[in-house]
């Protein structure tokens, strides 16, 4: 019979490991007497973990500290991405993308699928073949994880799923991916991704709370707090009321936020008021650059709904940093411009004074990148169920 007491000390024990791992990954590469001051573990303890993730594959010794001071310069530790492998899935615009990589985002193999027009069943079919296909790679016996970033509300662990633009069957998923492989499968919100990976940084770099809104087919948001996501912060804020009798949005209600300050509006709206027909946000940016006012007062009236959304997370959270990625308006970011002019009209006095707004418009090159860090980062975290240690074969 297994007692409490050896329970607890493996307990313990996993929680050191990821504590010292998640120190190394973090920092790009430490020595042992900065872990011992981060962690406050014994020197003894510390020469164990990372013997032991050594062994597993995980940390490698690299090269010597580079400071200026006399006596013996420690050896700086490495997290290896090298040695294990992920298969990580995003999907944006219909499009669903499927990659197999090392756990720093290097792409071995990839699959891509149109979802437009797909039910729950076909979704499932097609992302799950992807993983098929790819599970037949060289280096596909090393996979220890699945993830998928996606646009919805997630919830529980990735365990409660609603997507107002795409039918998902995640319970589906995750039986027919339990049995390719039985290793851990994480599901997440494609804002909540791209957060992470922006507000990434060592212990010494992320500090105070930063708010970063996605303007990536509709409007998401996260809170991150210490370079860390706040989990209860849902990120919805697209799907929030600005219009009582605004126009219906996919989710099922009316004058939802992203509805009510997309490009899809503004151009129809300038087209119903001008009478005149703009393809896309760069055409119409150029008409607004030329003076047009039907088209100048379109752009003011959707960028008034967008500052409304931006303040009322200033006033909720009151962050140091908005970090905001004009993806959707990159071709027109006077609609950016005007929101934040909005946004400053609209909070309480004193709200947002010492601000800092930063506008970007994320590479989609990052998103696989994006999507594996997020994924170690649940991997090895205290709070994944599975000890992930016993699961690549320790001990």
């Amino acid at each position: 019979m297994i007692s409490n007491e050896s329970i607890n000390v493996k307990g313990v024990q996993r929680l050191n490991r990821l504590r010292v791992l998640n120190l190394i990954r973090q920092n790009g590469s430490i020595v042992r007497s900065d872990i011992g001051e981060y962690s406050g573990l014994s020197p003894a303890a510390i020469s164990g973990i990372v013997n032991y993730l050594i062994r597993m594959g995980l940390v490698v010794e690299s090269g010597v500290e580079n400071v200026d001071r006399t006596g013996r310069k420690g050896l700086l530790l490495h997290f290896c991405s090298e040695r294990y492998a992920l298969i990580v899935a995003g999907c944006e615009d219909d499009t669903l993308r499927v990659f197999l990589t090392d756990l720093s985002g290097k792409v071995f193999a990839s699959h891509e699928h149109s979802l437009a027009d797909c039910g729950p069943q076909a979704i499932t079919e097609r992302l799950c073949g992807a993983v098929r296909e790819l599970l037949r790679e060289p280096s596909a016996p090393e996979v220890i994880a699945f993830g998928l970033s996606m646009s919805g509300l997630v919830l529980d662990h990735g365990e409660n799923v609603k997507s107002s633009h795409m039918s998902w069957d995640i319970p589906a998923v995750r039986k027919e991916l339990k049995a390719l492989r039985d290793v851990p499968f994480l599901v997440t919100n494609n804002t909540f991704t791209k957060a992470v990976w922006l507000c990434r940084g060592s212990v010494d770099e992320v500090a105070g709370v930063t708010v970063f809104v996605d303007l990536t087919h509709g409007v998401g948001a996260s809170l991150m707090k210490d370079g860390v996501r706040d989990p209860l912060f849902i990120g919805e804020v697209g799907h929030t009321t600005v219009a009582a009798d605004g126009e219906p949005c996919g989710c099922g209600n009316r004058g939802c936020l992203e509805q009510m300050c997309s490009p899809q509006r503004m151009l129809r709206l300038y087209r119903e008021r001008s009478g005149k027909t703009v393809k896309d946000m760069a055409s119409f940016a150029a008409i607004v650059g030329e003076g047009d006012p039907d088209a100048n007062e379109v752009l003011d009236e959707c960028a008034e709904y967008l500052g409304i959304g931006l303040a009322t997370l200033m006033v909720l959270f009151d962050p140091g940093k908005l970090l905001i990625n004009a993806y959707d308006y990159a071709d027109c970011p006077r609609v950016v411009e005007r929101a934040c002019e909005a946004m400053r009209r609209r909070v309480f006095p004193g709200v947002g004074r010492d601000l800092h707004v930063e506008t970007i418009c994320f590479d989609d090159g990052d998103l696989v990148r994006a999507m594996t860090h997020e994924l170690c980062d649940s991997l090895f975290s205290e709070q994944l169920p599975v000890d992930i240690f016993r699961q690549i074969g320790g001990e």
